[in-house]
């Protein structure tokens, strides 16, 4: 009958050695799982695997939304910041996080070394242990008030939750921003991910 071909079916399959997990298939002709694809499968040890893939490794494990409050540091000496604005966004989906920052100044005062998007919502992964995994980066959407030369990108630091600021290359090296890039009132807008 054609009302088995539009059927879909949520069943516990104890046939399998996958006990408890949720199993989702299409049916093509009867209306029984065994004559069905597999289309996406909640494995019992948590995490959601698509058309028929039971590895753990490939489970999506993960996802979460909210905000988070970006601040500015210098690596070497301490930055003095006077905050108009401090509003961060992620998405956090599997391993992967993309994010948003905004970043309005009044003031700022002191601050030497490398300047750094701090307070990233996760930690990304060990770069020793985890290579492909580690690092991340962002794109500077806008700016105003911004003193020197241009930010244009990011880096986002390994095992850490901090994010370096450069402004173009010299010598096909990235050149670090510093806390003398921000002056009053300076804007700062970036995406990236993780």
């Amino acid at each position: 009958s054609d009302v088995y071909k539009r059927q879909i079916k949520f069943c516990v399959d104890p046939s399998t050695y996958y006990f408890g997990d949720i199993r989702f298939f299409t049916n093509s002709v009867d209306g029984t799982a065994s004559a069905g694809t597999e289309r996406m499968r909640i494995l019992s040890g948590g995490g959601l695997t698509f058309n028929g893939d039971t590895a753990a490794a490939n489970a999506l494990n993960d996802y979460q939304e909210g905000t988070y409050t970006p601040t500015w540091s210098t690596d070497s000496s301490h930055i003095s910041v006077n905050y108009h604005t401090q509003k961060g966004f992620y998405v956090k989906i599997g391993r992967m996080v993309y994010f948003q920052v905004y970043i309005r100044i009044n003031s700022r005062s002191g601050g030497s070394g490398n300047l750094v998007v701090n307070d990233l919502p996760f930690t990304p992964q060990n770069a020793t242990t985890h290579p492909n995994v580690a690092y991340g980066g962002f794109n500077v959407a806008y700016t105003n008030s911004w003193v020197g030369d241009t930010v244009d990108r990011g880096l986002v630091s390994s095992s850490s939750t901090k994010c370096y600021v450069y402004c173009g290359t010299s010598g096909g090296t990235n050149q670090v921003a510093g806390a003398g890039n921000l002056g009053n009132g300076t804007q700062f807008r970036a995406y990236g991910s993780y």
